[in-house]
């Protein structure tokens, strides 16, 4: 039986690309059938658009990031209440977050970004691929090579009770942020896994 949280919100199944589809759960009966189309798209401009699409540079086709792409897709989580859906973007070293209770129009930006201090910082700097994780953020007191504000690679997300759970798997722990107060580039609340936020090593 599909929840009953999923037959009226959002649906959404991450294909480990450039982008998620999403099937909105008011307009579909579950349980779903084979071959459904999506409704709506969040990470391409449109549902004709794909990595092989780009025009390739010295870094297999991967372009500038920005509020309303991604550079893999690894897990999504969704609060039901505010209607936010959350999306860990695993090789752009962040987690994003797209409010959609106005539903998704056009092509949806994300409204927050933890990981990085903004938008346009990711991996896919042809000069350093992969690059810009574990990225520092004064602004937040992150200035240590490992730090509570950066990760590297964001593997998984969940949400619960206000706070966001995040998994930074090269790091070997779990950052989790009070969303009361969210800000771009902010500082995790907690990390789970290690004994401060400076550090990364196997089973501290």
């Amino acid at each position: 039986m599909m929840p009953t949280a999923l037959r009226t919100s959002l649906l959404l199944l991450v294909f480990g690309s450039a982008g998620l589809a999403g099937w909105s759960g008011t307009a579909l009966a579950f349980p779903l059938s084979d071959g459904a189309d999506a409704n709506h798209v969040v990470g391409q401009a449109d549902f004709d658009t794909g990595f092989v699409d780009f025009e390739l540079d010295p870094f297999f086709g991967a372009q500038p990031t920005s509020s309303s792409r991604f550079f893999v897709t690894s897990d999504v989580a969704y609060d039901t209440a505010n209607q936010r859906l959350f999306v860990a973007d695993l090789h752009n070293h962040r987690f994003l977050m797209f409010e959609l209770g106005a539903g998704i129009t056009g092509d949806i930006a994300a409204s927050l970004v933890l990981g990085q201090p903004d938008f346009v910082t990711g991996g896919t700097d042809p000069a350093d691929p992969f690059g810009h994780f574990n990225t520092q953020n004064a602004a937040f007191g992150c200035t240590t090579e490992v730090n509570a504000c950066g990760v590297h690679r964001a593997w998984g997300v969940a949400f619960s009770q206000g706070l966001l759970f995040g998994t930074d798997p090269d790091n070997n722990r779990v950052l989790v942020w009070d969303l009361a107060s969210p800000a771009n580039g902010m500082a995790a609340t907690y990390v789970l896994g290690q004994p401060d936020f400076s550090t990364n090593a196997p089973n501290s």
